[in-house]
């Protein structure tokens, strides 16, 4: 892994959040989230961008129009985790107390970041996740956390998927908080003592997706309690078009399952089983986690002939 080299070498003033946004190629939804960050009413704010060698001048545009942001570069293999890991090293280096991961197509209100302060301090959380919407259906929820469902399909099941945002105010009357297993990475305040305690994401095991919820669950292990709230909400600019493999055939199938940016990619998830799921029932996981790959699998292959026809 190549070593990051900062454009902003000079310690910036202490603030409490680290904000840490990793990035590549995508210069105007960057810039559209950066936009977002000077105008919260938060101010104690560092922006931490991590650029992955981008190609489309992000970084150019980011040093003209948002000079206060710290920009780190990152290798074309750092990935989600090492990208993340990155900035979060840094911002412990600065002190920042806390620490907001966080991706570039977020979309979030005025007051997000105060009011995720305001619960985690209000409620003693040293993890508070937000809740998921897809920004092009706002009502409509990705997650609110993830739970571990072992034995089946979906061992690492999002609550509330694409449910409406009101089966949550029926299922939680009156609940701030609520604890998680896992969390999705995408809006999550961490205080400083949870790094501090278990470690940076696993890059090398979980290089894409997936570490910012084994980093939860072993935050867990070691004792830390996650939580989300449903007060607060985050928009996500995603279709599930992006999970897509670019080919198709068996040479898609071989894209999902083995290349390191897919969320199929099975070291992963065979590292999750073996370092998380009792011994009792990773037998059954292993199976249902066989047959929702070939049913995942068989779908997509579906879907693209039918396209193609």
């Amino acid at each position: 892994m190549a070593c990051s080299e900062n454009t902003a070498r000079s310690t910036p003033e202490k603030h409490d959040v680290a904000v840490i946004v990793p990035t590549r190629n995508r210069k105007e939804t960057t810039l559209r989230f950066l936009r977002q960050l000077e105008s919260q009413s938060y101010s104690g704010i560092h922006t931490i961008v991590i650029d992955s060698n981008s190609k489309d001048g992000t970084q150019e545009a980011i040093r003209i129009s948002f000079p206060e942001a710290e920009l780190i570069k990152a290798s074309d293999h750092d990935y989600w985790a090492g990208a993340t890991n990155k900035g979060v090293q840094r911002s412990l280096e600065l002190g920042h107390d806390w620490i907001l991961t966080i991706n570039d197509d977020a979309v979030i209100s005025e007051t997000h970041i105060e009011s995720l302060m305001r619960i985690a301090t209000r409620n003693g959380c040293k993890i508070l996740g937000s809740q998921i919407n897809y920004l092009s259906e706002p009502d409509r929820i990705w997650a609110a956390g993830t739970s571990c469902d072992w034995n089946k399909k979906m061992m690492l099941r999002l609550n509330f998927h694409n449910q409406d945002t009101t089966s949550i105010v029926s299922n939680l009357p009156g609940q701030e908080v609520m604890i998680v297993d896992s969390l999705p990475g995408n809006g999550v305040l961490i205080h400083r003592s949870v790094f501090e305690r278990v470690g940076l994401y696993n890059s090398c095991a979980l290089p894409h997706y997936h570490a910012d919820s084994e980093l939860i669950m072993r935050a867990a292990a070691h004792g830390i309690t996650a939580w989300v709230t449903t007060e607060v909400i985050l928009y996500n600019d995603f279709s599930e078009e992006q999970k897509n493999s670019p080919v198709g055939g068996v040479r898609g199938a071989a894209w999902l399952l083995f290349n390191r940016k897919s969320y199929l990619y099975l070291p992963p998830l065979i590292y999750i089983i073996f370092k998380y799921c009792p011994a009792s029932h990773k037998t059954m996981t292993f199976i249902s986690m066989t047959k929702a790959l070939c049913t995942t699998l068989a779908k997509k292959a579906f879907t693209r002939v039918k396209r193609a026809g």
